[in-house]
């Protein structure tokens, strides 16, 4: 799978936890090319509304990142980290 399939389906995980219109915000970035921009929004989205996650997406997260050669700013993974089974 490549990684913007693998963002589009680790948005299709929140559904239910997080807004709608704040998914496909995020998301739609993929769409524009700008991969590394959607995965960094999605994330500040579930920080600012403490979207519980659960381990794996947590992995998966941390996975997409490290294939960008980007980092997370250090305290959205603190903070992310906290969320994890919330």
């Amino acid at each position: 799978m490549d990684i913007d399939n693998q963002i589009f389906a680790l948005g299709d995980r929140f559904k239910g936890r997080l807004d709608q219109g704040q998914l496909d915000f995020s998301i739609g970035y993929v769409i524009h090319g700008e991969s590394p921009l959607a995965l960094e929004t999605l994330c500040d989205y579930l920080c600012e509304y403490d979207v519980p996650i659960s381990s794996p997406e947590y992995e998966e997260i941390l996975h997409i990142n490290s294939v960008f050669r980007m980092k997370l700013d250090e305290r959205v993974v603190a903070y992310l980290n906290r969320l994890v089974n919330t």
